[in-house]
């Protein structure tokens, strides 16, 4: 019954009635409500884990762009947050401990098929899933610390862009940033001592593994990234040819 008032509702979106106008307005407006307190709560709950994880360390964020081939050598100092295939980066290079790692189920089961099998043998300290119930019985023993937010949370997000709200700057991008991206408002909210960037290419060029990249989120990412490089200077490109260091500088990490 509810669901069918709120489809009679959305039709009546155009309608010049007043009485529809004001069901339009209050629909929209519990809606906005609903999604802060779910923000709220997502924020609340995950909080206490990324604080002590994040506060005044130096983190390195890996993406899956171009320059994450050019990743040398960590040192023990720096934590390392990586998502989705970026994983297979770290096999690769022999690398078995992770920090923080982000993916969504979808993904795992859908995009990067090969993930579940890459998290039996790589550690995450951290493991952040839209979906915790499924990795605790698929994968139970990959992470320390399991923590449950979606990509269509925007609490962390809209705090690093003010004065400025997501549709300004989404462009013709989804109303939210990459994963990559994710972790760099993690880093940022959580206050992190220095931040380095690596296949966060911002760019549509490519995958680190040869494939070409389909991004999806290209204009909310570099709008994104032009908004915290001003408010922001201890953000890093590890590579020099990365095209992000239109908007960071490049530091050597050591």
């Amino acid at each position: 019954m509810l669901k069918r008032l709120r489809e009679k509702i959305e039709s009546k979106r155009n309608s010049k009635n007043l009485f529809w106008k004001v069901l339009v307005f209050l629909k929209d407006f519990l809606w906005k409500i609903k999604n802060s307190i779910w923000e709220l709560s997502l924020y609340l709950k995950s909080r206490s884990a990324l604080k002590k994880l994040i506060k005044g360390k130096r983190v390195l964020i890996v993406g899956s762009g171009t320059s994450a081939k050019e990743l040398k050598e960590i040192p023990e100092d720096v934590l390392v947050f990586t998502c989705n295939a970026g994983l297979r980066l770290f096999y690769n290079k022999g690398y078995n401990k992770i920090n923080l790692y982000l993916c969504h189920k979808r993904a795992i089961i859908y995009d990067y098929k090969d993930i579940k099998s890459l998290l039996k043998k790589i550690k995450c300290r951290v493991f952040v899933i839209d979906e915790p119930g499924y990795i605790k019985k698929e994968l139970g023993d990959s992470y320390s610390i399991l923590i449950k937010d979606y990509n269509d949370n925007n609490y962390y997000l809209k705090r690093l862009i003010k004065p400025y709200n997501i549709n300004q700057i989404k462009g013709s991008s989804a109303l939210k940033s990459s994963s990559g991206m994710r972790l760099l408002q993690y880093a940022l909210f959580f206050k992190a001592k220095e931040i380095y960037l690596i296949g966060i290419d911002v760019n549509e060029k490519g995958y680190f593994w040869g494939e070409r990249n389909e991004h999806k989120h290209l204009d909310i990412d570099r709008n994104l990234i032009k908004i915290v490089s001003k408010k922001y200077k201890n953000i890093y490109s590890v590579s020099k040819n990365s095209p992000i260091t239109k908007f960071i500088p490049y530091k050597n990490l050591k």
